[in-house]
């Protein structure tokens, strides 16, 4: 019963978070509208119909392995990890908060390939601490939207490289 319950939830999350990629690529922010609809695809529609095969697993003896679901959050951390260099220069808390899901993800998903939930007790505590650090940067988000200047982040971990002045540029044309 749980597996269909996730799978619905998941499914239901789809296209809300593309249209919330879509929003913030109009608002010119594409590099996190297109992380949105990348997160939407893995875990809104990949992971939620794979929850529904194995619910309908149970019910009809199809033989499904659970090795399968390793195969999209392997994929999610393969392909956030090299986002992260970009999220270097974001503030400390939203850099530290990626960092964490991207190996709570590759956890999960070599768990999964391992053929069993709780294999490691470390992807319990990721699973808590992305959770929670995520809602945070939820909270965050929709009081920057309403107008606020938001919750506390910190300062950037990392600075981007200083531009030269002006008169320092020389003009290769």
């Amino acid at each position: 019963m749980l597996f269909i319950f996730h799978g619905l939830v998941s499914l239901t999350c789809f296209p809300l978070y593309v249209i919330g990629g879509i929003l913030l690529c109009k608002r010119g922010e594409a590099y996190m509208g297109n992380l949105y609809m990348l997160f939407g695809a893995l875990f809104g529609g990949m992971m939620g119909l794979v929850y529904i095969a194995y619910f309908f697993d149970g019910i009809f003896g199809w033989g499904l392995e659970y090795a399968f679901l390793g195969i999209p959050t392997l994929l999610a951390a393969i392909v956030f990890s090299p986002s992260l260099i970009l999220y270097r220069f974001a503030p400390s808390f939203e850099f530290a908060t990626w960092v964490i899901v991207t190996f709570w993800l590759f956890i999960s998903g070599v768990e999964s390939f391992a053929g069993g939930y709780s294999l490691f007790v470390i992807n319990k505590w990721c699973a808590l601490i992305s959770g929670l650090c995520v809602s945070y940067l939820c909270a965050h988000e929709l009081l920057r939207l309403a107008g606020s200047s938001g919750l506390p982040m910190g300062k950037p971990l990392f600075h981007l490289p200083k531009l030269p002045a002006e008169g320092e540029v020389k003009d290769l044309t």
